[in-house]
């Protein structure tokens, strides 16, 4: 089907663009669908801020640049690829601004192309539940094999990128990876939690994290407190390597959220090499979700201390019912990780 005979078929399917008998006609009711449809609105129909249109005209820039006209992006945004590689976020972000563009140099061939974004959209998403599926917790020889691939074959690959892109900085994120996945699990902060974390030490001198929750209620800004791990095991070992390195990095200029996309493009390298059949990645939240099994499995703090550790604002029976059946897991992950003591026992 060739470009004119598909936007006629785009045309014919807009109820306020039929019934015209003469291209004049026509052509009125397009300007005036352009102008009441898109004209600085955004979805729910309001008018957009200027900081909004200009965000959005920064992105068709972008996009612009990327496919060499906006007519070709939109017919992206209409086509598989991007339906499937893009988050549903992102999708409506990159619609709203090739419109914005569009609308801005009265582009109606354009916009009549980017119109069935959104619904052939919502067709292709609707039959599918969510994105990239996530491991809920992770089994002590799976921290193992993702801590041997970013300490051997990552750091060799850091090293390789090094030297064949001349910049160091490529240089030590596997490790950095792997100090943070292992310090997320033995503390269950979420990701977005590290860049507000700092130690504390109780009356008796005992350290602890105090954390800002990333959840918050309403504008209420809610901190809390997290144990220490236990000292000398490869989660107090990996907590202090890594508060080092993400001080160290931030202090040098970097953002954290730099800092964090690395870190998770790496972890991501990790499941892709080690877990090659498996649909189910082990990400940073799954790091998390494995401390709470654990608090739950030991039995050290009730119910209502481990939901104040976790951050959680509600005990549910989803979230706390089916924690105490990874019994044994903080055994089997100290003996897997620590080295083992070949002296007598007393």
């Amino acid at each position: 089907m060739n470009r004119e005979t598909r936007d006629k078929d785009v045309v014919l399917s807009m109820p306020e663009l039929q019934g015209f008998s003469t291209t004049k006609e026509y052509q009125a009711a397009m300007q005036r669908w352009v102008r009441d449809s898109l004209l600085l609105k955004g979805d729910n129909g309001n008018q957009r801020k200027p900081v909004t249109v200009q965000t959005l005209r920064a992105k068709a820039h972008m996009l612009e640049t990327r496919f060499g006209d906006l007519h070709r992006a939109a017919l992206w945004m209409i086509g598989d690829d991007a339906q499937k590689s893009l988050r549903p976020s992102t999708y409506r972000g990159y619609r709203l601004a090739i419109e914005q563009t569009l609308t801005d140099r009265n582009d109606q061939e354009g916009l009549l192309i980017i119109s069935r974004a959104q619904q052939d959209f919502k067709k292709a998403k609707t039959a599918k539940a969510s994105t990239r599926r996530r491991r809920k917790t992770v089994a002590p020889q799976d921290i193992k094999k993702i801590a041997d691939w970013l300490g051997e074959e990552g750091v060799r690959r850091s090293k390789k990128m090094v030297a064949t892109l001349h910049d160091a900085r490529y240089a030590g994120w596997p490790i950095r990876t792997l100090a943070m996945f292992l310090a997320t699990i033995g503390t269950g902060l979420r990701p977005s939690e590290w860049q507000h974390v700092e130690t504390r030490y109780d009356a008796d001198g005992a350290p602890y994290l105090w954390v800002r929750c990333a959840k918050t209620q309403g504008d209420i800004v809610l901190y809390r407190g997290v144990p220490w791990p236990p000292d000398g095991g490869p989660y107090q070992i990996s907590l202090s390597a890594h508060m080092e390195e993400m001080g160290e990095f931030m202090a040098n200029g970097g953002s954290y959220e730099q800092y964090l996309r690395t870190c998770r493009r790496w972890l991501h390298k990790a499941n892709n090499a080690v877990f090659t059949d498996r649909k189910m990645v082990i990400d940073f939240l799954s790091g998390r979700h494995t401390f709470h099994a654990k608090l739950l499995n030991d039995g050290e703090y009730s119910l209502a201390d481990i939901a104040a550790i976790m951050g959680h604002s509600t005990m549910t029976d989803q979230v706390y019912g089916k924690g105490k059946r990874s019994g044994g897991f903080s055994a089997s992950v100290q003996a897997i990780l620590t080295p083992k003591n070949t002296d007598p026992k007393p």
